[in-house]
This record gives C-alpha cells, sequence and structure tokens, in this order.
C-alpha cells in the first residue's frame, strides 16, 4: 500500500468511529428525550388534524 491509499482507508475509519459516535449519542438522546418527542409529535398531529377539520367543516 502506498502513502495515499493509507491516508484514504484512514480517513474512511475516522469517518465510520464519527458516524457511529453520532448515532450511539442521538440514541441516547432520543432515549433520554423519547416521551417528550412522542408528546411533541402527538401534538403536531393533533394540531394538523384539528386544521383538516376546521377547513373541511
Amino acid at each position: 500500500m502506498d502513502s495515499k491509499s493509507d491516508v484514504a482507508a484512514t480517513t474512511k475509519e475516522v469517518a465510520t468511529t464519527r458516524v457511529v459516535d453520532a448515532a450511539n449519542k442521538g440514541e441516547a438522546w432520543a432515549q433520554a428525550h423519547g416521551k417528550s418527542i412522542r408528546l411533541v409529535t402527538w401534538l403536531i398531529l393533533a394540531g394538523l388534524a384539528v386544521l383538516w377539520f376546521v377547513k373541511h367543516h
């Protein structure tokens, strides 16, 4: 392997590690905030349903 492919391999490894780290942090955050995410989702859906209902009646 010449030095260019070494650098490319290392760059890929670093990128993969960063992506995995970000995914783990995202998962931890989602677990910590799961209830509020669900609540917000329900509020948005309820708001859209009300808007739709008002527009069509």
